[in-house]
């Protein structure tokens, strides 16, 4: 059960560094995006 509950939390972790990393590389996009307008 342990080592059950230790790969969800892992799973977890990876989930939200994922997401953290899409809102950086969405970020970072917008400011390309927006550097090129200028």
């Amino acid at each position: 059960m342990k080592s059950r509950e230790n790969l969800d939390n892992k799973n977890e972790e990876l989930v939200s560094i994922k997401r953290k990393n899409e809102q950086y590389s969405g970020t970072g996009k917008i400011c390309l995006s927006s550097s090129r307008d200028r």
